[in-house]
């Protein structure tokens, strides 16, 4: 039974004949045979691959959508394995969405809890992933708080202290200027000999700086 293609497939199907191709069709389709999908589950061996630049359901055949399903039935159960990458990104898409899930907050936690499973097994995803976090957040209107957890907030604060370096003590400084280098002053054999030196040098010469450009190189 388990090579049966259940029927819901192929009601799926026929959503796409049902309709009108117009611009942004392919988006809406998605969507509506997404939310028909919401709570089905299957179980089926599948062993394929499906890569598709930005995959949807409609480019999968019988097979494919089969190993598709089956393998967000098992992430759904906390089971994440590594399957082919245009899977990976329709369930974000269907996150993204908000199919499968019961509200925006809920979504972000599901979503972010993926992607920090899943970019151990593929790291391609981070760079979209990333930043589609916080477009998620800005869209459902979210608290700001959840930008705390994929923003680079850290380095946001250090600009601030460097555009502010007046206002902040030696420590705070060298700290901001350490945290945007590429280079990590504390690892220098110098620094761990002469650490507060090396702060007060480096918040010196910075500020320095600071007030040269200031007046100087204005653009």
């Amino acid at each position: 039974m388990k090579n049966f293609t259940p029927p819901k497939y192929r009601e799926m199907r026929k959503m796409a004949k049902q309709r009108s191709i117009h611009q942004g069709w392919e988006q809406e389709l998605f969507y509506e045979q997404g939310k028909f999908m919401e709570l089905f589950e299957d179980d089926y061996e599948y062993t394929g691959e499906f890569s598709r630049y930005f995959p949807t359901y409609q480019y999968m055949n019988d097979h494919q959508l089969r190993g598709y399903f089956s393998w967000r039935t098992k992430v759904r159960c906390g089971t994440i394995v590594k399957t082919s990458l245009s899977f990976g990104f329709v369930y974000i898409y269907e996150l993204l969405n908000q199919i499968g899930v019961p509200s925006p907050e809920e979504g972000f936690h599901i979503l972010k809890k993926f992607w920090l499973a899943y970019r151990e097994l593929a790291p391609q995803i981070d760079r979209y992933v990333k930043v589609w976090l916080k477009d998620y957040v800005v869209y459902y209107g979210l608290d700001s708080a959840y930008l705390e957890d994929v923003s680079d907030m850290d380095f946001n604060r250090a600009l601030s202290t460097l555009q502010k370096c007046k206002s902040h003590n030696r420590d705070q400084v060298f700290s901001a200027l350490n945290f945007v280098s590429s280079y990590n002053m504390e690892n220098s054999k110098f620094f761990k000999q002469y650490p507060d030196d090396v702060k007060a040098v480096v918040a010196n010469v910075f500020a320095t700086l600071s007030e040269y450009y200031g007046q100087k190189r204005k653009n």
